[in-house]
């Protein structure tokens, strides 16, 4: 193969290479457009995932707010509970106190004050009035008989003192009831504005993922775009390489024919300067240089 025919093969394959070359280049022009794309995308996906995470705090945040209002409810509900429970007692033991006392009140057949002044009649008759033995007799009966029924009436104002503290008492439990069913409510609400809070957070949630995982899904659909376009570099790269190893040996043979031409040329150049030297004595700096290169020793 001659020096022409050599450069025509390596001009042809070096357009190869340099075609090889710019496909290569267009095609990471390719893959800097798609991974500016996929930053975009990516960045938009960590934005809706963070916005997703910080939800969820304060969803959870939201119902652990909810959660011990409710179980502060529950325990409002027991203490009431116990409260009711404690005025049924207290309403039982007012109905026996009641009961004890109408029963009193029934015995006494009056006050207490009247008792005493009928009491203080009967006893100054008994003392200062000359009576019959007979009257005497019935009057002291009806004395023991009013100090009885004075020793009821007086038991039966005990009673009721009782009733009357036992009223009060059930007065302060049904207030105290009042007051804890009033905060059951308030509680209740504010439980409840927490749970329809934590239900509209959810849907949110659930859009926030829903467009986070859409956006994952594009990510992975733009790098599965960006895989064969590396892997048609690298293929385009091996096609080089394996240029590469034909245009090297041509490369290497064109040198050797060039080499050769270079060799010749001076050859002649040294001869002609040797000529020069016989004819005139005289040889230039160039021509020095060239027969100092071939190794001629200079004799006039």
């Amino acid at each position: 193969m001659n020096e022409k025919e050599l450069k025509n093969k390596i001009n042809k394959l070096r357009h190869e290479i340099e075609k090889r070359n710019k496909r290569i280049n267009t095609l990471f022009n390719e893959i800097r457009i798609h991974r500016e794309e996929a930053d975009n995308i990516r960045s938009m996906r960590d934005q809706a995932t963070a916005e997703f995470k910080k939800s969820l705090e304060d969803v959870k945040k939201i119902r652990e707010e909810r959660n011990r209002l409710n179980n502060e409810v529950i325990e409002l509900k027991k203490k009431r509970k116990s409260l009711i429970e404690k005025t049924k007692t207290t309403g039982k033991e007012i109905s026996e106190l009641k009961k004890e006392r109408d029963n009193l009140n029934r015995l006494a057949r009056g006050n207490r004050g009247s008792l005493m002044d009928l009491y203080s009649k009967k006893f100054n008759s008994l003392m200062n009035e000359e009576i019959p033995l007979d009257d005497e007799i019935n009057l002291f009966n009806i004395i023991f008989d009013i100090k009885d029924r004075i020793l009821s009436a007086g038991e039966a104002d005990k009673k009721h003192t009782k009733i009357a503290e036992k009223y009060t008492e059930l007065q302060k439990l049904n207030k105290k009831i009042d007051n804890i069913s009033n905060k059951i409510r308030l509680k209740s609400a504010e439980a409840q504005k927490y749970h329809e809070e934590a239900l509209k957070l959810n849907d949110g949630i659930n859009d926030i993922k829903k467009k986070s995982d859409e956006f994952h899904l594009k990510l992975v659909e733009k790098y599965s775009q960006i895989d064969p376009i590396r892997n048609e570099i690298n293929s385009i790269k091996n096609e080089i390489r394996e240029i590469r190893k034909k245009l090297d040996p041509l490369n290497r043979e064109l040198k050797k024919i060039k080499k050769k031409k270079i060799d010749i040329e001076k050859d002649k150049d040294a001869l002609k300067a040797k000529e020069k030297l016989k004819k005139t004595g005289r040889l230039s700096i160039r021509d020095l240089q060239i027969l100092l290169e071939k190794g001629e020793k200079i004799i006039k």
